[in-house]
């Protein structure tokens, strides 16, 4: 089969297009025949070299995690019923952007009525967006912000958000994306690449507050202490207001590199 094989850690440069043996599943995985898949801004830094100390990848190796396309084949220890489904799942190890790809058997059956393209686009950053609704105090009533709202699961939190009754603020840089923000359902818009914004945040949700009285659950990248450091990972929470929040530089904005934006 042909495959996108990364060659060494490196730019888009690094890939390449080979034949490579088709895989064979083993006990409890799933052979597919990949139509689409995805390609998430964190599998270009792990192609760059990064986050080594999170994913054991070593070079050449084929990337790509979530996938759709029919089940070609079944092994040992699941039921056959799933060959000739159309599926959405994530590849075993990577391993996503060849003609097939091993899954779990976590698939997902796509139903007629959705195309598989938008099934794809969906199903990585929807898992995580209903995990985070599912782990979260009700939110009916209060005040949640959501940041980096433009990007994929930040749109789908401010759907999920208002759903629930919530008051959504939404973070972004830049009039597009807020009001991209504002047509799924956002309340509130505030644009972080303007100095302050984090003030902005305090005076949306109707408090005299400091930052050192929002009680705040980050991942471990810089910047996160200029919320509040009390802990690793999680959602943010403060009396009345449920704060959805992105990584951060140590200026303040969420983690990303714009230069990234068009050298994937």
């Amino acid at each position: 089969m042909r495959a996108a094989v990364v060659t060494r850690f490196g730019g888009p440069d690094v890939i390449e297009t080979r034949e490579v043996p088709d895989p064979e599943p083993a006990a409890g995985q799933v052979l597919v025949g990949v139509a689409i898949a995805d390609v998430i801004f964190v599998e270009t830094a792990i192609r760059r070299g990064a986050y080594g100390e999170f994913f054991d990848v070593r070079t050449p190796y084929v990337p790509g995690t979530n996938l759709g396309g029919k089940v070609r084949a079944v092994g040992p220890g699941v039921d056959a019923d799933w060959i000739g489904k159309t599926v959405v799942g994530r590849g075993v190890a990577f391993g996503a952007h060849a003609e097939l790809a091993l899954t779990a058997t976590d698939l997902v059956e796509v139903p007629p009525e959705l195309d598989l393209p938008t099934a794809v686009a969906v199903y990585g950053d929807g898992f995580t967006a209903l995990m985070l609704e599912e782990l979260a105090p009700p939110m009916a009533g209060q005040d949640v912000l959501i940041t980096a709202s433009a990007g994929g699961m930040g749109l789908l939190l401010i759907q999920l958000a208002h759903q629930a009754g919530a008051r959504v603020v939404a973070a972004a840089r830049g009039d597009e994306k807020l009001e991209l923000s504002r047509a799924q359902g956002a309340d509130v818009l505030l644009d972080y690449s303007r100095p302050g914004w984090e003030k902005s945040v305090l005076e949306a949700t109707n408090g005299p507050h400091t930052f050192d009285e929002i009680k705040a659950y980050f991942n471990s990248s810089p910047g996160a202490d200029r919320i509040h450091d009390h802990g690793p990972h999680g959602g943010v929470h403060r009396r009345g207001t449920l704060p959805v929040c992105s990584s951060f530089h140590p200026d303040g904005h969420p983690a990303r590199n714009p230069a990234d934006d068009q050298h994937i």
